[in-house]
């Protein structure tokens, strides 16, 4: 499965792991740290993602978009 974060400073996507999760990670587009979401939030965001069909991402509040 390919997990994606959107960085909130440039909107670039970066792709991470399972293990990932709840840790930062570079954005490797502008360089800027920010905090991947917990396994909790990515539950949330994946049973949004298949109701609605399609991708939706996830804050480092943990807010869902898509």
């Amino acid at each position: 499965m390919r997990l994606l974060a959107k960085c909130p400073v440039c909107s670039g996507q970066i792709q991470f792991e399972i293990n990932d999760l709840d840790k930062r990670k570079f954005c490797d587009h502008c360089g800027r740290l920010f905090k991947v979401p917990d396994a909790d939030q990515i539950k949330k965001a994946l049973a949004i993602a298949k109701s609605v069909g399609r991708s939706v991402y996830i804050d480092e509040e943990g807010r869902v978009y898509g």
